[in-house]
């Protein structure tokens, strides 16, 4: 160890950033089991699809518009408007969009949004350096493993990660962004420990994001600069600067500056072994997640006893009461307005994308005051996790109740791979066709064949045609 080193950390041997720096440096020459192989087609897809979906939202907008007027030529896909940029700008369009709405997955562990930074990034990165899907794959699981953990590191108390006013979410994003990408450029263990401390060193913290009414700040936060701010502080290492050799451990370190009661012995904790794709969540539906167990509950019972909406006299729905916050009336965006969200349940008999994103009717529902049979009650006694209680009062008297404790697409209940390119071709279809949309499963869904990157971001560069008749 140089003396140089000596002064910018401790023993950088003894702490475990020493095991995580070795299987990120490693991580793209090691087979990774048949399912996780398999689960990460199934995020990525999600993710694309969220992107394509994303990109006529106004985060999608504002993302590719920035972008584009840079006038940068480049070798990554600004997907769905026909343009390509350097590595950097491709990976904020695209991260934007992918969390332009609440398609996108999500961790409820560490809560955060890991598929909307780190595919975006490992997408653009890997077209630009000409990676294959395979080496895709594992970079992207690499992504999640790294960003996930980082979290479950700073608070490993699930109840300080979830009252914490940090931004989680961007915390992962950005870790989980840079891992991937170190991994696809193959960076030496040297150069992973400087990048590291750079990334550390760009996370902002704040979750003032939940007060962006437009979703755009929301999504610049989440995924946008993650995807960016990690390719720029590793360029930064390619380009010969050097840094602190482990940020994790020492006086002063990164996790116990930002982190409350941190272990970093969590950092790799079953890495190898565990893969915290596996324990992502992938949303049944495109709303905030914790409208997901209301919604899937109450379509459940509309569906199950064929209700339309003048059978229905009232809707009584229970949620946590951490949880009500993010999803009460007066959330002015439509995908996470829970009363709004529900009502469309109610009058539709099932839930829909586009009544999620239908400002007009989301206007005019707010003009015409509330549907008053739905209620909506925070219950403090309920565990801070995605679950529910419905009770459904019919017309003819009937209480009918249904409770949700795990929900659709969530680790111990997750979404079979025809349900996963079911959600995918209803985000894409609108603005791609159906025929290209179906080219973009396939290719996704047999990534780790691809040899030549091309023949899915060809399907993803060219221009939307319109919707398919």
């Amino acid at each position: 160890m140089s003396e140089r080193q000596a002064c910018t950390s401790g023993d950088p041997d003894s702490s475990p950033t020493s095991a995580l720096v070795s299987h990120i440096v490693g991580a793209i020459g090691r087979p990774l089991p048949d399912r996780v192989v398999r689960s990460a087609c199934h995020h990525i897809l999600d993710t694309v699809a969220a992107v394509v979906s994303g990109r006529m939202l106004p985060a999608g907008i504002a993302g590719a518009d920035f972008v584009t007027k840079q006038g940068l030529s480049g070798a990554s896909t600004v997907i769905g408007i026909g343009s390509s940029a350097p590595a950097g700008l491709a990976a904020l369009a695209n991260a934007m969009a992918a969390h332009a709405d609440e398609s996108d997955d999500t961790h409820e562990l560490s809560k955060s949004h890991p598929g909307c930074s780190i595919v975006p990034t490992a997408l653009a990165v890997a077209e630009d350096l000409g990676s294959t899907g395979e080496e895709v794959v594992r970079a992207v699981t690499l992504g999640y493993d790294v960003g996930c953990r980082m979290n479950l590191a700073l608070w490993p108390v699930f109840a300080d990660v979830r009252k914490q006013r940090w931004g989680t979410p961007g915390i992962s994003g950005m870790f989980g962004s840079a891992s991937a990408t170190m991994a696809l450029k193959g960076l030496d263990e040297q150069r992973v420990r400087y990048a590291l401390s750079y990334v550390a060193q760009q996370v902002s913290g704040m979750n003032t994001w939940k007060r962006d009414v437009d979703h755009v700040e929301k999504a610049y936060v989440l995924a946008g600069w993650p995807a960016y701010a990690a390719l720029f502080a590793i360029s930064l290492i390619e380009h010969g600067w050097t840094g602190v050799d482990d940020v994790f451990t020492g006086d002063p370190n990164f996790l116990e500056i930002v982190g409350k009661r941190p272990d970093p012995d969590r950092l790799v904790d079953e890495l190898g072994t565990r893969f915290e794709i596996e324990r992502t969540h992938i949303k049944l539906h495109s709303v905030g997640s914790p409208a997901q167990a209301p919604i899937q509950g109450l379509t459940q019972i509309i569906q199950s006893h064929s209700l339309d909406d003048q059978d229905i006299e009232s809707v009584l729905v229970i949620i946590p009461s951490v949880l009500a916050h993010t999803v009460q009336r007066a959330r002015e965006m439509p995908n996470i307005n829970l009363q709004y969200l529900l009502s469309t349940v109610v009058a539709d008999g099932t839930f829909s994308f586009g009544a999620a994103h239908d400002e007009g009717r989301f206007s005019a529902w707010r003009q015409g005051g509330a549907d008053e049979r739905i209620e909506v009650v925070a219950d403090e006694s309920m565990e801070p996790r995605r679950q529910a209680l419905v009770e459904v009062k019919t017309v003819a008297g009937q209480r009918l109740s249904n409770r949700v404790e795990i929900v659709r697409g969530s680790p111990d209940n997750p979404m079979s791979e025809d349900e996963v390119s079911h959600k995918a071709m209803g985000l894409m279809v609108p603005l791609l066709g159906s025929e290209r949309s179906q080219l973009i499963c396939d290719t996704v869904l047999d990534l780790p064949a691809l040899t030549d990157l091309n023949e899915l971001t060809d399907l993803l560069r060219l221009s939307a045609p319109g919707p398919s008749r």
